[in-house]
């Protein structure tokens, strides 16, 4: 019995030493992480500062949340701009100056500053055309992907060409136009919708589709280009 409890004395011991060797480490993470979304406030201060002709002084951090972006535009994406289709993880930092609030959007040493600040009483959120040209931007590159059977990956967006549609297909007739997915197109004699012609690069070759920011289409068909 002696040496049963001795037993179980020494293996409660070397639990305890090892809860205690994994306490630092935790610690230090959580201290790593703390001091790199210290460290995107201070940046997004200092480029909130820049752009706005202040100092950065004159902001106060309200906000710091982790993100993920799927391209180098971090979430701020800026007409006929173009944007690597790359996975970046950065901070959501939210600022306060004069009654207003700025988003500015910060990954490694880039801060990107989104459009455009809100009352304090309001949300700060991503310009809702930002994100569906997001999710639309999405749905053309694995359609071509899937019509050209190739990897998502392979297939890049080189560029975003805003436009404005003058009839419920896009500008995409008949037999000039395929829909891939989303909302029903606008009704017949409908106002003119604002969209963008996506032109996407695959294999060498350049294609290109047409969206409202609710759906997408092959324009002309994939087949034709």
């Amino acid at each position: 019995m002696k040496r049963i409890a001795a037993t179980a004395l020494l293996a409660m011991g070397l639990l305890q030493v090892a809860a205690a060797q994994d306490s630092p480490g935790k610690s230090d993470e959580q201290a790593d992480s703390s001091a790199a979304a210290q460290a995107a406030g201070e940046q997004a201060r200092a480029t909130a500062a820049r752009e706005l002709q202040a100092t950065a002084n004159e902001f106060k951090v309200v906000t710091i949340e982790p993100a993920q972006w799927s391209d180098s535009s971090l979430g701020c994406r800026k007409p006929n701009a173009m944007y690597t289709q790359v996975v970046t993880s950065g901070y959501v930092v939210v600022l306060e100056r004069e009654g207003k609030r700025h988003q500015v959007n910060v990954a490694g040493s880039r801060a990107v500053m989104c459009d455009v600040a809100t009352r304090i009483s309001g949300t700060v959120r991503q310009p809702l055309p930002a994100r569906g040209l997001d999710r639309v931007a999405g749905l053309a590159r694995q359609d071509l992907a899937n019509r050209l059977h190739v990897n998502v990956e392979q297939i890049r967006i080189a560029s975003m060409e805003p436009r404005r549609w003058t009839d419920d297909d896009m500008n995409c007739r008949s037999g000039k136009g395929e829909p891939v997915t989303g909302a029903p197109a606008q009704e017949a004699g409908s106002p003119s919708a604002i969209g963008y012609r996506l032109a996407l690069v695959a294999s060498g070759r350049t294609f290109f589709y047409h969206t409202d920011l609710r759906s997408v289409r092959a324009c002309p068909p994939i087949e034709d280009q």
